[in-house]
């Protein structure tokens, strides 16, 4: 069973795929199950909630998950990203994160997007493979701003979540918090989120996302 995976189709259930808003609960501002026939462009793609993605490079639907679909990075850094505009620059964000089975890589969530240059990452593999790590991205350059060790095993799923709230970035596993930093002032006021991956040149087609979700 793989961990963090909320699918819902429809009914009152409280998983992610809900969109009314229960007991004076907000809805989303971005919501997308990757739901679609495999190989669509993913910017072909319609989500459940937000205007549509933009990307750096191909991404595609596969097996109800989106996917990396190029054999470069645009950032030699980190990779490459996609984003979407929730209309407000707090809140959370949060998507399950399927891991890579072997090789090197970088996978998570990307916060505050201004362009692929500057933006801020919450993301695992930055720096090592066991590191889950918060990152400022200026001027193209990516600077590890806080971490934290995390056993990740290959094959799983997980679900990140990113707390935003003013200068403060707050980084959840699986519902525990892991890491913080409370000095995030630049990209403050971007309101565009999304997802990371890097191509290692090797096993970048089992590194998957799902269940993108943004809430006030």
């Amino acid at each position: 069973m793989r961990l963090g995976r909320l699918r819902r189709r429809g009914g009152m259930g409280m998983g992610i795929g809900v969109s009314p808003c229960l007991g004076g609960l907000p809805g989303p501002l971005l919501r997308d199950t990757f739901t679609g026939a495999d190989g669509t462009n993913l910017t072909a793609h319609t989500m459940e909630k937000g205007a549509g993605w933009t990307v750096t490079c191909p991404f595609r639907i596969q097996s109800s998950r989106c996917q990396k679909n190029a054999t470069t990075n645009t950032s030699a850094a980190f990779g490459d990203i996609i984003h979407a505009d929730a209309g407000a620059s707090n809140g959370t964000v949060q998507g399950d994160i399927i891991l890579a089975g072997s090789g090197s890589w970088t996978l998570g969530l990307a916060l505050r997007v201004t362009d692929i240059n500057n933006c801020w990452l919450l993301a695992a593999g930055l720096s090592a493979l066991d590191k889950f790590e918060i990152s400022e991205v200026s001027a193209g350059t990516s600077v590890i701003r806080a971490s934290a060790t995390f056993a990740f095993v290959a094959g799983q799923s997980y679900t990140f979540k990113a707390v935003l709230s003013g200068q403060t970035i707050t980084g959840y596993i699986n519902g525990v918090q892991q890491l913080q930093y409370a000095s995030a002032a630049s990209n403050q006021s971007a309101t565009r989120m999304g997802l990371v991956c890097y191509y290692d040149g090797a096993t970048w087609l089992s590194r998957d996302f799902d269940n993108f979700l943004v809430t006030p």
